[in-house]
């Protein structure tokens, strides 16, 4: 089983962008977007990981997907 990171103190600063959510700039939000293509969602899936060959392509697809229903990057 893969989990995910939900502590603040383990996500670090790449993620220092969403601690200003209300205060979102049109780069920050092309930023933010950016994390939502097919690279991005790679980049959060095998980044950290000792063996890439065991991440089912399934997962990140599946996740993807859904990402890329229209107006989901703007959510």
């Amino acid at each position: 089983m893969i989990k995910g990171n939900a502590c603040v103190e383990g996500l670090g600063k790449e993620w220092d962008l969403f601690n200003s959510i209300g205060k979102k700039t049109l780069a920050k939000r092309n930023t933010i977007r950016n994390l939502v293509t097919l690279e991005g969602t790679k980049f959060q899936y095998f980044t950290g990981f000792s063996d890439p060959c065991l991440i089912a392509p399934g997962s990140y697809t599946l996740d993807q997907d859904f990402l890329d229903r229209p107006g989901a990057d703007e959510i």
